[in-house]
């Protein structure tokens, strides 16, 4: 894991200079706009130094930076009750469960402002694709990003190597060594799918309608589309033979079959190498050393498909509140946040913005734990997020719906798996406040 540098006063001026005096003004009309008022910013502990940072080179402005808890929920609940008693609302908030921004940019919260005219469209431009999307209602643009989860293939080279396989290209393949894996090898796995292991990283790279929103408050559901059948056709039988996990990542039992070297690939984010396979299974007390072992290969392409598109595991992203009474200030901190090149260099994981992220691949290339570098497909998984997986209200109540009855039933009855996920899935959206459409 890239440990932090000390991070001295940030030089930003490249960065907000592209912020045109133009874009002071954007989706909130109702608050009086004063440019001398303080600012309120909401981070979690990770981005505390680079904030402070910030408020320290840029004295005149008055920015309070408050440390909060970064579960799930907590930011949305406390933005409400800030929004219903009229003060406390943060002018800029850190969001690391990004879905939450579903609920903070819609009624009845309607904390979010909307970014197209006041974040400069060069700015914008610098984003992949699928990034921006993922907070896309209606046109709107309502977050910056500002690290990424892109899914790639990782694998253990010289086990592929040593058991004469070829890594996968296609999903058939990916099924195919699953098969032949169990066969020769039990005991070892191709990853797991358990939560949003499966949904964001196989259901999602498909582009599988279950989070795509269509609005703010719209979306499509529908679990028997052939993007969310070619899934379970793949899925299916390496449930069957034990090769695909249903365990959590993170659980002790499937952090042991890591440390144990027992995962020979895994479809997993940008992230896993330095967050799950490194702590691992170093001093764990096992044999197994995965130094020079893993490294990364493209997303594997989906039947039916010319782009082998990447899911999306995390990612945090940056909000800016529409009642700010200095938003562009607000929007210049957020701005600063996502791509001063100061802030790439510190990130632990891989930056959103494409530029910053050019400058942490360029760290990341002396990074010797890895069998081989992995920069360039990560660069390359980053522009291919599959732009159906967007942030809803229900994300929660669909991963674990999905192992209710995918990771449940899957292995033997997928067909019927599929379609409770996306009556269960259509349930959750309807109770989140959704329009459901096929």
């Amino acid at each position: 894991m890239r440990k932090h540098k000390a991070l001295i006063a940030l030089t930003i001026g490249a960065a907000v200079a592209l912020v045109v005096s133009g874009c002071s003004s954007g989706g909130s009309t109702a608050t009086k706009q004063d440019p001398k008022a303080p600012l309120t910013i909401w981070v979690d502990a990770a981005r505390q130094p680079q904030a402070e940072a910030y408020a320290k080179a840029h004295p005149s402005e008055k920015i309070t930076v408050d440390v909060i808890d970064a579960t799930q929920g907590v930011n949305t609940q406390k933005i409400s009750l800030a929004e219903k008693a009229g003060s406390g609302v943060p002018d800029v908030v850190f969001i690391g469960a990004p879905d939450e921004a579903a609920n903070l940019a819609a009624n009845p919260i309607n904390y979010a402002l909307p970014l197209n005219k006041v974040v400069p469209k060069n700015i914008l431009d610098g984003f992949p694709t699928g990034v921006l999307s993922r907070c896309t209602f209606s046109g709107q643009i309502y977050c910056l990003g500002n690290d990424l989860g892109q899914t790639v293939l990782w694998y253990n080279k010289p086990l592929f190597q040593q058991w004469g396989y070829q890594v996968p290209t296609t999903f058939a393949q990916f099924e195919q060594l699953g098969v032949k894996l169990a066969k020769e090898h039990p005991g070892y796995n191709l990853g797991t799918i358990n939560g949003r292991y499966g949904v964001d990283a196989f259901f999602g790279s498909s582009g599988c309608p279950v989070l795509d929103t269509t609005g703010v408050s719209s979306v499509k559901i529908n679990t028997a589309d052939p993007k969310c059948t070619r899934v379970g056709d793949v899925i299916g039988p390496l449930l069957a033979n034990g090769t695909l996990s249903t365990l959590d990542l993170f659980d002790k039992t499937y952090d042991d079959q890591i440390a144990q070297g027992k995962v020979v690939a895994m479809v997993g984010a940008s992230w896993t190498g330095d967050f799950a396979f490194k702590p691992m299974t170093t001093n764990s007390g096992t044999s197994f050393n995965a130094a020079g072992k893993y490294t990364a290969a493209p997303m594997p392409t989906w039947a039916g498909e010319t782009t082998n598109w990447s899911g999306a595991v995390g990612g945090g992203i940056w909000l800016v509140s529409r009642t700010s009474k200095n938003q562009k200030a607000a929007v210049d901190f957020a701005i600063a946040m996502t791509t001063d090149p100061s802030i790439a260099k510190t990130q632990t994981t891989y930056p959103a913005y494409a530029p910053s992220a050019k400058i942490w691949l360029a760290e990341e290339k002396s990074n010797t734990w890895y069998a081989s570098d992995p920069t360039a497909v990560l660069q390359a998984a980053a522009s291919k997020i599959n732009p159906a997986e967007g942030y809803t209200r229900y994300e929660t109540q669909l991963l674990d719906s999905f192992n209710a009855t995918v990771i449940k039933n899957g292995a033997t009855n997928m067909s019927g798996a599929l379609t409770s996920w996306g009556q269960q899935a259509a349930a959750a959206a309807k109770s989140a406040g959704y329009t459901v459409t096929k």
